[in-house]
């Protein structure tokens, strides 16, 4: 599939504390590659640029594991206080480039495919709409794809909630 989108980052939300599963879940294995690295991979395949990851538990780990990849890394020491506070870190992150939209994606989600990432990509070109959601079973999911105009509004969200409510909110 041809890519036909300008210059959009990623987001990897890659903090939580697994505590459930008691290991890091950033590290499972994924077709013989941990979850980081298959995100991570794939959004470098899709062009993403820059690919932001934001870690908190298991940082070091993390860290180390991405070694060498052309990516941003972003501690955020408050990631016990829910996932908003890292995806606000990975927008303030983001705000030191000339981005206008980027993907938000999530570390446990290594079955996203580059193609998939494209064609989020191409419809954002083709849709003057704030948001553009992935739907599973009627339920909004990432990946999604904010434009500008939210990033303002993402930075202002608080607890254990992502930004896909924010669908109600903008177009």
């Amino acid at each position: 599939m041809e890519l036909k989108h300008k210059s959009t980052a990623a987001i990897i939300l890659a903090a939580g504390g697994s505590k459930r599963l008691g290991k890091p879940k950033q590290l499972l294995d994924w077709f013989g590659k941990p979850f980081i690295n298959s995100v991570v991979d794939t959004a470098l395949s899709a062009q993403l640029t820059p690919v932001i990851v934001v870690t908190g538990s298991n940082h070091d780990l993390i860290e180390k594991n991405l070694r060498g990849n052309e990516i941003e890394i972003v501690f955020n020491a408050n990631w016990q206080a829910g996932q908003s506070t890292s995806l606000i870190a990975g927008v303030k992150e983001l705000q030191k480039f000339k981005i206008s939209k980027f993907l938000f994606l999530l570390v446990d989600m290594p079955q996203v495919t580059e193609k998939w990432l494209i064609e989020i990509l191409n419809h954002a070109e083709i849709d003057d709409s704030d948001i553009i959601t992935t739907t599973v079973n009627g339920e909004v999911t990432p990946p999604i794809l904010f434009k500008e105009n939210c990033f303002k509004r993402i930075l202002t969200i608080e607890g254990d909630s992502g930004a896909k409510w924010l669908v109600k909110e903008f177009r």
